[in-house]
């Protein structure tokens, strides 16, 4: 399975997996050798212009027919004061912009038809959009007047910064009165905000408003108190006959005046608020408000209300209101309710984060975590309902009792170990910093970073060499270690390892004569077998008996699935000459298992084939794309086209300007990556939000 049918299959459009005849037009290049926006005019309906560029671009465009736009690896940069404008008004236009950096600038989008049997579609991801205090929103849409079409908007793991302190980061509204029943999801997006995050105004004709996953909060240079701001606000407008449905979850909001206002003035509304943290709202963590002719009905379960100014839950006077509430907890909270009663398992505790603007649960015993409620936690369907992960991408519930919040307390992470001279003792770095004690039983996953590409860094010494993981019963510590003992660690190696324990499958495989032969051992669980998709992800393990006389195998690996037993391998690569070495009895592996449900076009990938041989493979992915602190793992498979990649692989960096840059895969001894070659690539979604995400709230809040 391809990286882009992975990324299809699950959350993402691919940028290059096209309807039939559709072409794909790099610009620049000699097809496409003037401006963007000819090259846009250029292109057929259903195309895909790809920017090659990382120079600035002075242009504002109009895209008005089917067609991706979209930058690979490092972003595209517009120059200040660019806009982007779409126009989805006929039947079938489908337009997606992808990874694209416009500052000072806006995009602004029209869509629906009249025609009821129409539908079309727009689609933003991995975005980043500062848009300026004269514009009412750095991402405005409006359906058109009149319309009654069936229409889409995907927003996705995007930063939305908003500096006007009446509009709003996203403001989807209808310019007069129809019949459109709209699909918006709002998924993974940061909004750093002055007024409010995400305002929609919807005609109450069945419409459907998914907003999850996203961190919203307030600039600081506007102090609370102000413009009324709001994380979320949706209403209903243009009476119906069909409720709309709103879902709010696993979200971060905070340093507003309300974190979320439904109101339902015009018509009925069913919504859902589950599962979020709220903090410091300077009036209410969730408020509600319908006539009387109208009601909200619906679920709040498992969110955290914290520091809120007046009022945790505000059902206003005079409204009729038939949801229902329980499983929340009001921290810091002298009025948790206003104008209705406590739920039965509600709680009045200081629930307990890692820091000021860090939502995550601190260890210990914070009262939040394995307090919820399961059957309130937000689902998707697979056959059967599949608890959804947690803000950061992980697992939902981790303990069997879901967290209170929009975070799950897991005790997965990713850090860096560099090899130094307190550390090193001949072939081995020891892990004596990791972020928590670490344990005999963990399962560690190591990968090695390289280089920054930028046409003078080297390869770094030692590069080459294999390596895996020991635990040391005399010292109790992790060790990073050259397989060939005669080889010593560098100083100065960065790597980079993840300390997996609750939150994805994992398990230690260990080979002998009953699963191994000549350069391979078969892998035999649950997760794996019958699973040709999956995502595994192997690092080596010495000593896993701890008896002091572990197995080496100095040889580089992969993984790969035997379609003829269903069962996937790992095997010693065949190296450029000679033959592969044999898989030594007693040699261990740590496997990982990337949530199958959620991991592909999330945060686990297979890269393309190779049509040529290339020095240095680039990567392209929400999560790695201009992320220099990002932290990836790779495993060589050779599936689909049976080639070998016999050498230690290494991740290197390519900068550009601006803070921009992509991901690449290495061979550590040099040698070109050979033409057909494949690998998994799994990424820390924790790692990648605090490093995209977090940190630069902690740049723009108090």
């Amino acid at each position: 399975m391809g990286f882009e049918f992975a990324m299809k299959r699950f959350f993402l459009l691919a940028l290059l997996c096209q309807s039939a005849g559709a072409a794909t037009l790099d610009w620049p290049s000699s097809g496409c050798a003037s401006t963007l926006q000819a090259c846009i005019n250029a292109a057929a309906s259903g195309d895909t212009v790809r920017i090659t560029t990382e120079a600035l671009i002075s242009e504002s465009l109009d895209i008005n027919k089917s067609l991706t736009l979209a930058a690979r690896g490092a972003a595209a940069l517009f120059s200040a004061g660019s806009s982007i404008s779409l126009t989805a008004v006929n039947d079938g236009v489908n337009i997606t912009l992808s990874n694209l950096r416009l500052s000072e600038g806006a995009i602004f989008a029209t869509i629906g038809s009249s025609n009821a049997s129409h539908a079309q579609s727009l689609r933003f991801e991995n975005l980043r959009v500062e848009a300026p205090s004269s514009t009412l929103a750095a991402l405005q849409i409006s359906q058109v007047s009149g319309a009654n079409s069936n229409y889409t908007i995907n927003l996705e793991r995007s930063y939305l910064s908003q500096n006007n302190a009446t509009g709003a980061a996203v403001f989807i509204d209808r310019l007069g009165a129809g019949t459109a029943r709209p699909t918006i999801n709002v998924l993974n997006n940061q909004m750093q905000i002055r007024g409010s995050g995400v305002v929609s105004r919807l005609s109450a004709h069945g419409g459907v408003v998914n907003i999850s996953g996203n961190r919203i909060g307030r600039l600081k240079q506007l102090p609370i108190g102000g413009t009324i701001s709001a994380g979320v606000f949706v209403g209903v407008v243009d009476g119906g006959t069909m409720p709309a449905t709103l879902r709010v979850s696993r979200n971060v909001i905070h340093q507003v005046d309300s974190a979320v206002v439904i109101r339902a003035t015009e018509a009925s509304l069913s919504a859902n608020v589950l599962n979020n943290t709220f903090s410091v709202s300077n009036i209410a963590g969730l408020t509600l408000d319908s006539d009387a002719g109208n009601s909200i009905s619906g679920r709040v379960a498992n969110n955290i209300v914290d520091r809120p100014g007046n009022c945790g839950l505000e059902i206003m006077a005079g409204s009729s209101v038939s949801l229902t509430h329980n499983f929340n907890l009001y921290s810091q909270s002298s009025s948790p309710y206003c104008g209705t009663a406590a739920g039965a398992n509600d709680r009045n505790e200081t629930a307990l984060f890692r820091g000021q603007f860090d939502f995550r649960a601190r260890s210990g015993s914070a009262p939040q975590v394995n307090a919820g409620s399961n059957s309130d936690q937000p689902q998707t369907f697979l056959i059967v309902p599949i608890p959804l992960p947690d803000i950061d991408g992980r697992s939902g519930r981790v303990g069997g009792t879901v967290d209170i919040g929009a975070h799950e307390r897991s005790f997965d992470q990713s850090f860096e170990q560099i090899s130094a001279a307190g550390n090193v003792i001949s072939n081995l770095t020891r892990l004596q910093t990791p972020p928590v004690g670490l344990l005999v039983s963990d399962l560690l996953s190591v990968s090695q970073y390289g280089r920054e590409l930028n046409g003078v860094s080297p390869l770094p010494l030692g590069a080459a060499n294999h390596t895996g993981v020991w635990f040391s019963a005399g010292t109790g510590l992790w060790n990073i270690f050259n397989q060939n003992t005669s080889a010593s660690m560098a100083l100065g190696r960065r790597f980079f390892v993840l300390l997996n324990v609750d939150s994805q499958s994992s398990f230690i495989h260990t080979a002998n004569s009953t699963n191994s032969s000549f350069n391979l051992t078969t892998l035999n669980n649950s997760a794996l077998n019958n699973q040709p998709d999956a995502l595994p992800i192997v690092t080596q393990h010495w000593d896993v008996a701890q008896t002091g006389t572990g197995t080496y195998n100095d040889s580089s690996i992969g993984v790969w699935f035997d379609s003829a037993i269903n069962r996937w391998r790992i095997f010693n690569q065949q190296p450029s000459v000679g033959i592969a070495p044999s898989m030594p009895d007693g040699a261990a592996f740590n496997v990982l298992i990337p949530n199958p449900l959620f991991a592909a076009g999330s945060h686990a990938f297979r890269t393309e084939t190779l049509a040529v041989p290339v020095a240095v493979l680039n990567l392209s992915h929400p999560l790695l794309d201009n992320i220099e602190c990002a932290h990836p793992f790779v495993t060589a498979v050779y599936n689909p086209n049976n080639v070998y990649v016999p050498s230690n692989l290494v991740l290197s960096y390519n900068p550009a300007s601006e803070g921009r840059g992509q991901w690449a895969i290495e061979r550590g001894d040099g040698q070109a990556i050979p033409a057909g070659a494949a690998f998994h690539v799994y990424v820390d979604p924790e790692r990648s939000r605090q490093c995209k995400i977090d940190s630069l709230l902690l740049d723009g809040f108090e």
